[in-house]
């Protein structure tokens, strides 16, 4: 939900990401461009695509976010106390 709702804030298409830049942020501490790009391009982005039945070409950054609040948004995660304060 951070890393799809950072890019959509961020950056105008998935073309203008730069991933460097991206994980620079203490938000995703211990990921690098890789692990984040690979993360949103193969989990976020073609779970949206399959969730909202779209070609990959037409599937937006505005599709991945909608797609993260409805499946990992506010409510519908796991994480215990201790791992939320940990993470924290």
């Amino acid at each position: 939900m951070i890393l799809a709702s950072h890019l959509e804030n961020s950056f105008a298409d998935f073309s203008d990401i730069d991933w460097d830049k991206v994980a620079a942020n203490k938000e995703f501490a211990g990921h690098t461009e890789f692990s984040l790009r690979h993360r949103y391009n193969t989990n976020l982005k073609s779970n949206a695509q399959t969730k909202f039945k779209l070609g990959l070409d037409e599937v937006t950054m505005g599709h991945v976010t909608e797609y993260c609040r409805q499946v990992h948004g506010a409510g519908k995660g796991k994480t215990g106390a201790k791992k939320e304060e940990r993470q924290q």
